[in-house]
């Protein structure tokens, strides 16, 4: 491991670290470790999407688009009002600088798709819908298949 990946990795680790404590997740030793839903806020599953920082070179984009990642861009982004919030996402996908995942639904609502693109550094919401028209938001013909609910 490179000495500028180790420095990463520890930022990463410290960033998470800090998060998890604001959150209050860490600091009760009678919770289990994948206790993360409540009542009010349905689970978040990773569906095979990499672990990393929220802001990474464009050749690794992919390497930051995980459920929590996303979860603040479409919260924070131009297709937040479009969701219920806080926002939990799962089956993740990720081909270059788009990536999609899968809302996970609130009792009594169905689940939504969110297409994200990579730029300037973060993760910014494009569209949110059942099915989407990734095509027409930029995505190469040749990715839209392998993200999850793009036509």
């Amino acid at each position: 491991m490179s000495r500028h990946s180790t420095v990463l990795a520890a930022i990463v680790l410290s960033a998470g670290a800090a998060a998890l404590t604001a959150c209050g997740i860490g600091d009760d030793p009678d919770r289990p470790a994948d206790a993360g839903a409540t009542r009010d806020q349905p689970p978040t599953t990773v569906s095979g999407s990499p672990t990393a920082p929220s802001a990474a070179p464009a050749g690794t984009a992919c390497e930051s688009a995980t459920p929590e990642t996303l979860s603040v861009a479409a919260e924070t982004g131009p297709v937040a009002d479009r969701l219920t919030t806080p926002v939990a996402l799962d089956d993740v996908s990720c081909v270059g600088l788009y990536a999609a995942a899968r809302t996970v639904p609130y009792p009594g609502t169905e689940p939504a798709h969110v297409l994200f693109r990579y730029d300037s550094a973060a993760w910014q919401g494009v569209d949110v819908g059942t099915v989407l028209d990734c095509r027409s938001r930029g995505v190469p013909a040749t990715d839209v298949a392998q993200l999850t609910g793009c036509r």
